[in-house]
């Protein structure tokens, strides 16, 4: 798992140029697994946990790091549109 999370750090950092919002988005990523726990222990009641869930929990780490991606690559394309480049300040 360690390696995992390097290389992915890694790539995130060489894709989006800034290890700061490559390692942000990573704990952000991590931070979301607590609160989903929660969620499903003690507002949805459900105390079955098993081999399954884990593969389901990193299926959604993938889809939340191509959430970062995906908003990353907006955010950049956002200044290509001429009316907010031009936008006055």
């Amino acid at each position: 798992m360690g390696a995992t999370m390097v290389s992915t750090i890694f790539y995130m950092t060489f894709h989006m140029k800034s290890f700061f919002l490559a390692f942000t988005s990573i704990i952000n990523l991590f931070f979301a697994i607590p609160v989903t726990l929660c969620i499903y222990t003690y507002v949805l009641g459900i105390d079955y946990f098993s081999v399954i869930h884990v593969a389901v929990l990193i299926v959604i780490i993938g889809i939340g790091a191509d959430d970062v991606f995906v908003f990353h690559d907006f955010w950049i394309g956002s200044f290509k549109i001429k009316a907010i480049r031009n936008k006055p300040r």
